[in-house]
């Protein structure tokens, strides 16, 4: 797609840039819908999920309420110090890696304790996009645990099973603080 989009600049300068970049888009779905596909031959080109890590950490790395944290973040940055970067000559990319992800680290750390924690205690969606057992996450074994066991081993496992979520709060403890706290002291 970025290939097509900056050979289409080239060669049709005078497209509106919507125009250059529905082409390269469609261009794009062709050849990977399509083309690709066709010359790998069929049953080679399948994509998927299942019995993945990154089934169970994708879908709550990228839910709404995320967004909605990031932008309200985001939204809440001094719009001086881009001026100021600005003024030195900074350009788009150097305010966004010295600037932007500097400052967003706390809110970044708490995001990515969240993402954690829901990947770690999923159980439906690890139930059903993991059937590999090799692969369950530890509220699904505990599932199974429940029963095969006795409640107090049940209860003992639960408590084991909450440790590492609080070992990582713990030791991120300063800095997801800090994601809480700092947007509302500016």
């Amino acid at each position: 797609m970025i290939a097509v989009y900056l050979l289409l600049t080239r060669i049709a300068p005078k497209w509106k840039p919507g125009r250059v970049a529905l082409v390269s888009l469609l261009s794009a779905l062709v050849m990977g819908g399509v083309l690709v596909p066709l010359a790998l031959g069929p049953g080679k080109c399948t994509v998927s999920l299942l019995n993945t890590f990154a089934a169970l950490i994708l879908p709550g790395a990228a839910n709404g309420y995320f967004i909605f944290l990031l932008k309200g973040f985001f939204d809440s940055m001094p719009k001086e110090l881009y001026e100021a970067a600005e003024l030195d000559g900074a350009g788009e990319w150097t305010k966004f890696w010295t600037l932007t992800i500097t400052l967003s680290k706390p809110i970044l750390a708490v995001i990515a304790l969240n993402a954690f924690t829901s990947a770690y205690s999923a159980f439906m969606m690890a139930l059903i996009i993991i059937p590999d057992q090799s692969m369950w996450t530890i509220m699904v074994w505990i599932f199974q645990l429940q029963s095969q066991s006795h409640g107090a081993v049940v209860y003992a496992s639960i408590v084991i099973a909450a440790l590492p979520t609080f070992l990582v709060f713990a030791f991120c403890q300063n800095l997801i603080i800090r994601g809480i706290v700092v947007p509302t002291e500016k």
